[in-house]
């Protein structure tokens, strides 16, 4: 009995750790959350879409997409409540250091935040065979990008 008495408490402290880690930060001091999401509707999947995405102060990390996946990630305004600016790299093609197409923009700042929806806090861009586009509403995209040397096929 003394053995599970003395692991009330801890349980207790990792119950409360999980319950913050779950938490929407935006609930929390007022902080605004946005995810960003990123997918793969090339319409083949002979190379798997390559990303690599980071902000000044924040690296995302390096994502493998093959056709219809996708990655997102979740961030806040940094301390002084300014919007995070995001980077991403995009590449198609083998595993070495041959590309078909490359293309990299910012995929998040003051200016694509207006074209998010639920309240300017999700953010949607899809990779396509002649470009990238942001969903400027729901169930809408917008080319906002085009790969290095324009559209192509695979």
């Amino acid at each position: 009995m003394s053995h599970i008495s003395n692991l009330v408490p801890s349980m207790w402290f990792i119950m409360a750790l999980l319950t913050l880690n779950y938490c929407p930060q935006s609930s929390m001091a007022g902080i605004t959350n946005y995810t960003m999401k990123v997918v793969n509707n090339l319409s083949t999947d002979n190379y798997p879409l390559r990303v690599n995405c980071s902000s000044d102060v924040t690296y995302v990390g390096y994502h493998e997409l093959h056709v219809n996946q996708n990655f997102y990630f979740i961030f806040g305004e940094d301390i002084n409540d300014h919007v995070q600016k995001y980077y991403c790299a995009f590449r198609i093609g083998d595993e070495g250091n041959t590309f078909v197409r490359a293309a990299g923009f910012r995929i998040f700042d003051e200016t694509t935040i207006s074209s998010c929806d639920n309240n300017h806090q999700n953010c949607y861009w899809a990779a396509k065979d002649d470009g990238f586009y942001l969903a400027t509403s729901p169930g809408v995209l917008t080319k906002k990008q085009l790969w290095s040397g324009g559209s192509f096929n695979l």
